[in-house]
């Protein structure tokens, strides 16, 4: 469950480096504008973090609530007849404190890394070009030699142009998959057909369990 939560966390990280840096190309406009009456990168960086800290609390509020509602339902159908162990239910300060405050450590810090780009912009730049005017990549597949679908050939070219991007989208879904199967899996081995999982841990197969709490 530990190593599923960090999984989760990273994957949530890389969706908001993408989303400020997105919202960063998106908004540069409206960016330069606010450079151009006065407003300075910090400023700037101040609201994006602002929004994202919102978003982020909201979410980290609503993750824990459904924990504290969750847990202890998988705890006693799930993980107290596997373990043995009995969870104390109750609400935990520390556990909670902590998780706000790393999440918005981590927002704060990918917020400040992703606007990095914008310290130097000068207004004009941003208002008229974007945050480059031109683009240097190798061009694949040029349409003008390169034989084929028009659609097959643009998606292509895209493919390869992101390719950065695709790599990391290609990791969370590979994550993701995983995820699903060896939690379906172990659903299975423990409340459906837990006959090889108990051969796995006792070697042989009780007629009934005793908890004793």
């Amino acid at each position: 469950m530990t190593a599923f939560s960090v999984v989760i966390m990273v994957i949530c990280f890389i969706m908001i480096v993408f989303t400020v840096s997105n919202n960063i190309d998106r908004d540069i406009k409206n960016i330069g504008a606010l450079r151009a009456v006065g407003y300075t990168t910090g400023q700037v960086r101040a609201a994006l973090i602002l929004e994202f800290l919102g978003l982020g609390a909201v979410g980290s509020g609503i993750g824990i609530g459904l924990s504290y509602l969750l847990f202890p339902v998988i705890e006693n159908k799930l993980l107290r007849q596997v373990s043995g162990l009995i969870w104390e239910n109750g609400f935990y300060p520390g556990i909670t404190f902590a998780v706000f405050a790393g999440t918005a450590v981590v927002i704060v810090f990918v917020v400040v890394c992703s606007t990095g780009k914008i310290k130097n912009l000068h207004p004009a730049t941003a208002l008229r070009f974007g945050l480059a005017a031109h683009t240097f990549k190798k061009n694949h597949l040029p349409l003008c030699e390169t034989k084929g679908s028009l659609n097959v050939l643009l998606a292509l070219k895209s493919t390869l142009q992101s390719m950065g991007q695709n790599v990391i989208v290609f990791g969370i879904l590979l994550a993701v998959s995983f995820m699903t199967m060896f939690s379906g899996t172990l659903f299975y081995n423990t409340r459906v057909d837990i006959t090889n999982f108990q051969r796995l841990l006792q070697g042989d197969v009780a007629d009934g369990y005793v908890t004793i709490n």
